[in-house]
């Protein structure tokens, strides 16, 4: 992080990030844009009038979930033209990928819809009237993470066809799983919790009173992004070491081998290189930075407010 390049794309407002056959595709606010050369240039896709809150790719096939009743889109050629699925007029918060089958997570209390058939045609779930807004998948079990509901947790283990309430009484804004366990981040402050059976019961960790904006795995270690800072755990919860940068709200956290990259709320990027134990602030020091994605030695920081992506070619020496 001792100098970064803000990217040509440098007046947008990127809510999502991914990368399909070494193209990194930007999700925004006007679209959805593309670069082929690693964020020196970026060009806007056909889909140009689309604010995209979230990315998924399953083979050649990339699915943009938007928002304002468009629904999901899909291309199958890197972007080059963008199709309209049979699923319209949802805001689509959240998408993952199980196998043949695509999920969609909804806002207005739309629920989860399921495609089999990489997004000709959608079906709702047996899960209706929920807003969702983070989906997981472990094994063949489909996690769906929901706010502002009697229940944060409901889990599928039949692709769909039949969802169970868990967690009662908190608002599940991020999910992440490693090995047999799923980590829960509750919003209202009430921390995280735990699944050691594919969903059906969480405890809380030690983890308490706090808002888990992100949270991520690498090896044995989660780390989780929360209006406090970074908190690590490395014994699957059981006990949680606040880290240095603690300071800040951290609303994404990406890992690139030995590197730990946070996006903070309007204080830009840290990095830290010993497993969270110091944090170094790169120059990247102003921008919201609401996601970051990873490509072999490549990092991408998405921001808000218009400040577009940022690139780092060498694991953040240089941005």
């Amino acid at each position: 992080g001792s100098t970064w390049i803000e990217t040509a794309m440098n007046n947008r407002s990127v809510l999502s990030l991914t990368v399909c056959n070494n193209n990194i595709f930007a999700g925004a606010d006007s679209g959805i844009y593309c670069s082929t050369n690693n964020g020196i240039t970026w060009t806007q896709t056909p889909m140009n009038r689309k604010s995209v809150s979230s990315l998924a790719v399953s083979g050649n096939s990339i699915f943009a979930g938007t928002t304002y009743g468009y629904g999901v889109q899909l291309s199958t050629n890197n972007g080059n033209n963008w199709a309209q699925t049979t699923m319209i007029n949802k805001d689509v918060l959240s998408l993952a990928i199980s196998g043949n089958n695509i999920f969609a997570g909804t806002d207005n209390h739309k629920g989860v819809y399921v495609s089999t058939n990489n997004g000709s045609t959608w079906t709702q779930t047996a899960l209706k009237s929920q807003n969702i807004y983070s989906l997981a998948v472990i094994g063949n079990n489909i996690i769906a993470g929901i706010k502002d509901s009697t229940y944060g947790i409901y889990y599928s283990t039949n692709s769909g066809n039949n969802w169970q309430p868990a967690l009662i009484d908190k608002s599940v804004i991020s999910l992440a799983v490693s090995g047999n366990n799923i980590f829960a981040g509750t919003y209202y402050r009430k921390g995280i919790y735990i699944s050691t059976n594919n969903g059906s019961i969480w405890t809380q960790t030690a983890l308490t009173n706090c808002n888990v904006y992100s949270l991520t795995v690498s090896g044995n270690n989660v780390f989780a992004g929360t209006d406090s800072g970074i908190y690590l755990s490395t014994n699957s919860g059981s006990n949680w070491t606040q880290t240095t940068l603690n300071s800040y709200s951290v609303l994404s956290l990406a890992i690139s081998g030995d590197n730990i990259f946070a996006g903070t709320y309007g204080k830009g990027v840290y990095r830290s290189t010993n497993n969270g134990s110091t944090w170094t602030q790169t120059v990247l020091n102003n921008k919201p930075i609401y996601s970051l994605a990873i490509n072999g030695n490549n990092i991408f920081a998405g921001s808000y407010y218009g400040s577009g992506v940022y690139l780092s070619t060498n694991n953040g020496s240089t941005w």
